[in-house]
């Protein structure tokens, strides 16, 4: 009899509400089971610096992703002391978090600039969304610089979001192999990067690199010496994954002549030079980290006429999305997409 049947298909009868004409969303559970169907979203997407307005929605939640311009690739030159070959620079720092907005407020976004040679990128933010506190990423650290004579410190990769690479140190003509540490650890909290990687030097003449920056994902040199660390995937610009804050890579001396890619998220390549008589080719300049993803730019080798040094750092970039009947706001460049 109908009193006596206590399941369908395992499932309570006193569980089950209302299915019939219910959609999904209505839905939250059956049995402690969560029904998760797609969302409308709408996202703003801030290239340069500007301003979130929110109108109405007061209370709504919005997700960010928040990325710091990268750090340049370290100093490298022909006059002074940084004739040697330069570290990759440090992927900016990555983050993301989930926000309540306040209705009628206007919050203020900073997107940081990429570091120039020798110099770590600059912070990205968004004012006063993080219960009236500002959320931050910190740039990446700079490339350690190719430097002449006793001049260590400056050879290691500068700290930041994620750390730049180490350059090489020439003493009089011995060329000497730079350890990653010293400032080149991100100290940021909660962590937003990874390290660089330390030069490599065998002795012989070739192969050796300089350090490759960390990026938002790994480490500098997890792919090998002189590779740069990948960044990291995100999804919140339009539903499809995309990569931020590579690292740049390190300067590549070999005897069949290629550089290395930056890492995956816009981190640029080194410079490199080939050692072989016959096939003796090179590209001493690194190339800059692409814009608005936070990459870090090569390393490059200044011991010849002209500049051909470290290459600078990629803008960055915040991303701020929330369900679209949620909140009523502009800013940036908006877009919406089901996912």
């Amino acid at each position: 009899m109908a009193n006596e049947i206590e399941k369908v298909n395992s499932i309570a009868i006193g569980d089950i509400e209302k299915i019939s004409g219910r959609t999904d969303a209505n839905i939250e559970k059956i049995n402690a089971l969560e029904f998760v169907g797609s969302q409308d979203y709408r996202s703003h997407v801030f290239t340069s610096s500007s301003s979130f307005n929110v109108a109405a929605g007061g209370g709504g939640s919005v997700d960010v992703i928040v990325v710091a311009g990268g750090g340049g690739g370290g100093t490298s030159d022909s006059s002074g002391i940084y004739k040697a070959r330069s570290g990759g620079g440090g992927g900016g720092g990555f983050r993301t978090g989930t926000f309540t907005v306040a209705e009628s407020t206007n919050y203020t976004v900073t997107i940081g600039a990429g570091g120039s040679e020798g110099a770590s990128g600059n912070n990205s933010e968004i004012e006063d969304i993080d219960s009236g506190s500002d959320f931050t990423s910190a740039g990446g650290g700079r490339g350690g610089h190719g430097v002449l004579h006793a001049y260590l410190g400056n050879a290691y990769g500068g700290d930041g979001g994620s750390g730049g690479g180490a350059g090489i140190l020439n003493r009089n003509g011995t060329i000497t192999a730079v350890v990653a540490g010293g400032t080149d650890y991100p100290v940021t909290d909660p962590v937003q990067g990874y390290h660089g990687g330390s030069s490599y030097y065998d002795g012989s003449g070739s192969p050796w690199e300089t350090g490759g920056g960390g990026g938002a994902s790994e480490n500098g040199h997890t792919d090998g010496n002189g590779n740069a660390g990948d960044g990291a995937v995100n999804a919140y610009a339009d539903g499809n994954n995309a990569t931020y804050g590579g690292g740049g890579s390190g300067f590549r001396v070999t005897s069949y002549g290629a550089s290395f890619a930056g890492g995956d998220g816009g981190g640029g390549r080194g410079g490199f030079e080939t050692t072989t008589g016959t096939n003796y080719s090179y590209n001493l300049t690194g190339v800059a980290g692409t814009a608005n993803t936070g990459g870090g730019g090569g390393g490059g080798d200044g011991n010849f006429s002209g500049s051909a040094g470290g290459a600078a750092g990629g803008s960055g970039i915040v991303i701020i999305r929330y369900v679209d009947a949620a909140v009523n706001a502009s800013g940036g460049t908006e877009a919406t997409y089901t996912a």
